[in-house]
């Protein structure tokens, strides 16, 4: 029991002794804690302060270290922005390469730059063949002009073989009509005719024309002497017709000779003078000759005015440049003579002058009839036959 009560003692001793122990510490601390220079809080204290220096230390560390990386970031941003110049160098020294690459054409822009130069190469290749083959092509087209108008002046003289042949196929067929038609294609093609073509054009006019005037004569008989009014005014009817067809023949070969065959006379360098006079003296005979038949038949008292004053001056230049000219006895003179003679004395009325005209003309042609050729010859006797006619009937004229 008392062993018992010692042990319990001892505890409660010891609670005693821990309970003071506990009281000491509390005590120590409330002194550590009020007491600065105690050892033991100075150790506490020093160890926290340690540690709070240490958790400064840190702290500044980590404020250095934030700080340190902060300068690093600013170091990097400056060394971006020191980085941008060089990529504007490096910009510019691509725009360089990309100056430079325009005649290499390695970029972009260069190869277009260099497909607009090649481009235009091309376009000045191009321009250069084209300008040589528009050379060539105007070689070739001037010969082929030359031969074009070689081919055209073949054409020309084929065709007017042609029309000259057809022309001496009608006259001998007695198609006067055509033969002139004929004549005139050779004329508007040429401009003139040959020897042989002004006598068949000459032939065919004037056997065209007499036998429409001789028609014309029977007629106006016809409608005088008619006792019935109906045949007479059938005679007066077809008489008109008749006069139109002449005035258009007429006009017709005036034409020809007013437009073509006297201006390509007066264009007289290289024609043969002896044939351009005697083509000219036919030609205004054959113009006085229209006009005479035109007065014939004409009623209109001005138009037959005209036609008379017309007739009368080409006859006069003709017969005047024919004395000169040629010879009396050629049949050229001697038919101009002939039908001057009949204009003075039945449309001039001057009935002398037609006298003396026609017996001169057949005086002078006498003597040298026999010097031409066979067809000339039998051409002025024919014709110095008909002055002589008309001389003796104006000598004595049927009253």
């Amino acid at each position: 029991m008392s062993s018992d009560r010692r042990s319990d003692r001892r505890p409660r001793q010891d609670e005693k002794r821990n309970d003071s122990d506990d009281r000491d510490k509390e005590d120590d601390h409330s002194n550590r804690r009020s007491d600065p220079s105690n050892d033991g809080p100075s150790r506490r204290s020093g160890r926290n302060s340690g540690r709070s220096n240490d958790r400064k230390s840190s702290r500044d560390d980590e404020q250095s270290s934030r700080e340190d990386r902060k300068s690093s970031r600013d170091d990097e941003q400056s060394s971006r922005d020191d980085r941008k110049p060089s990529r504007n160098e490096g910009q510019s020294s691509r725009n360089g390469r990309k100056s430079s690459r325009d005649d290499d054409q390695p970029s972009r822009s260069g190869r277009k730059s260099s497909r607009a130069d090649e481009q235009s190469r091309k376009e000045d290749r191009k321009s250069k063949m084209e300008g040589e083959n528009n050379g060539e092509d105007r070689k070739s087209k001037s010969s082929h002009g030359d031969n074009d108008n070689k081919k055209t002046d073949r054409d020309m003289d084929e065709m007017i073989e042609t029309n000259s042949v057809l022309a001496e196929i009608a006259e001998q067929t007695c198609r006067y009509g055509d033969c002139l038609m004929f004549l005139s294609e050779v004329i508007h093609a040429r401009k003139c005719l040959s020897d042989k073509q002004r006598d068949m054009f000459w032939s065919s006019f004037r056997n065209q024309t007499s036998s429409k005037r001789n028609s014309w004569r029977k007629s106006l008989e016809l409608e005088r002497n008619s006792d019935k009014k109906e045949k007479e005014a059938s005679a007066a009817e077809y008489r008109n017709k008749l006069s139109k067809k002449i005035v258009t023949n007429c006009k017709s070969v005036l034409t020809l000779i007013d437009d073509y065959l006297i201006p390509y006379l007066d264009d007289s360098s290289g024609h043969n003078e002896k044939s351009d006079i005697v083509a000219r003296i036919f030609y205004l005979k054959v113009k006085a000759d229209s006009n005479r038949y035109m007065w014939e038949i004409t009623e209109d008292k001005q138009d037959r005015k005209r036609y008379e004053n017309e007739a009368d001056k080409s006859y006069e230049r003709a017969y005047d440049k024919a004395v000169r000219e040629i010879g009396p006895a050629i049949p050229l003179r001697l038919g101009l003579a002939l039908n001057y003679s009949v204009l003075q004395y039945e449309v001039l009325e001057n009935k002398d002058k037609a006298r003396s005209l026609a017996m001169k003309a057949a005086d002078d042609a006498e003597p040298e009839v026999d010097k031409l050729d066979k067809d000339d010859k039998m051409a002025s006797e024919s014709i110095i036959a008909s002055l002589e006619h008309n001389i003796h009937l104006w000598k004595h004229p049927k009253d």
